[in-house]
């Protein structure tokens, strides 16, 4: 058995397949877990699924008796919706999201819409690239920008949305057409 050397300061964990896998605890993540909390060494879990929010993850870590409160739980939802209030708070969003991210947009007061003359950041909760930047949007999570500075443009032109999309306000179906960035 291998037994490490020094104990760092904080542990930060994946779920999916370092603590669980499915619905059951993998061998010795909850005595590992239990030390460190019985040492007083913060332990925090992170995901990048998109399809759960902090509160889903706490309550199945309870489930599979590793009780957790929710602040100790990052995942992509927490990212994007205080990415989103530290950065752009005035912005309006299209969520191309699960319902998790749509959610903590909303209880976090962060509008959105699919008017494509309002949307300033189009959003895409998914495990694959950063958020994209809408016609008008000036800014990824990422924190790449464009050269045009972030004051709201003259409320001109579409967006589109792919097939499919999730959106708070329009079916999800609702095909938009949006001129290319310029």
């Amino acid at each position: 058995m291998l037994v490490p050397d020094r104990l760092y300061s904080a542990y930060v964990f994946d779920l999916d397949g370092t603590i669980y896998l499915g619905d059951e605890l993998l061998p010795g993540a909850k005595r590992l877990v239990e030390e460190l909390r019985a040492r007083e060494i913060p332990v925090r879990f992170l995901s990048n699924n998109p399809t759960k929010d902090p509160d889903q993850y706490a309550a199945k870590l309870n489930r599979v008796g590793l009780p957790t409160p929710v602040s100790e739980i990052v995942n992509t939802v927490v990212t994007m919706t205080r990415w989103i209030q530290d950065n752009h708070p005035d912005a309006v969003v299209y969520p191309i999201a699960e319902p998790p991210l749509v959610r903590a947009l909303l209880t976090a007061g962060i509008r959105m819409s699919s008017d494509p003359a309002e949307i300033d950041i189009v959003s895409p909760a998914t495990t694959g690239p950063s958020p994209t930047r809408s016609s008008r949007s000036r800014s990824t999570p990422s924190g790449s920008t464009s050269a045009r500075s972030w004051s709201r443009p003259t409320r001109t032109g579409s967006a589109r949305s792919p097939a499919g999309a999730a959106s708070p306000t329009a079916p999800p179906s609702s095909p938009r057409s949006r001129p290319a960035p310029g």
